[in-house]
């Protein structure tokens, strides 16, 4: 966020959205393409962060289920088998 601006992209491979939140509430009308300045600004901002925080890089896909994962689906399937 940015004053009112909320910028946000859902998913690596999908472009920035870029909402007015003061005037769009329920993000419906994306301003990127109206702003690319901003959006252009406000993504520097998030990679910066991203960075910062070691987020960065996104992993190509989902890991494939590991150990834990599957431990906790086991665990969940039997506490619903006893209930």
């Amino acid at each position: 966020m940015s004053g009112n601006l909320k910028l946000i992209r859902a998913g690596q491979q999908n472009a920035w959205e870029l909402f007015d939140v003061s005037k769009d509430r329920t993000e419906q009308h994306n301003l990127a393409d109206e702003q690319p300045e901003k959006v252009k600004e406000l993504s520097q901002q998030w990679r910066e962060w991203a960075q910062r925080v070691h987020a960065l890089p996104f992993p190509k896909k989902a890991p494939k289920g590991n150990k834990q994962n599957k431990k906790a689906q086991k665990s969940a399937k039997a506490d619903a088998v006893e209930s």
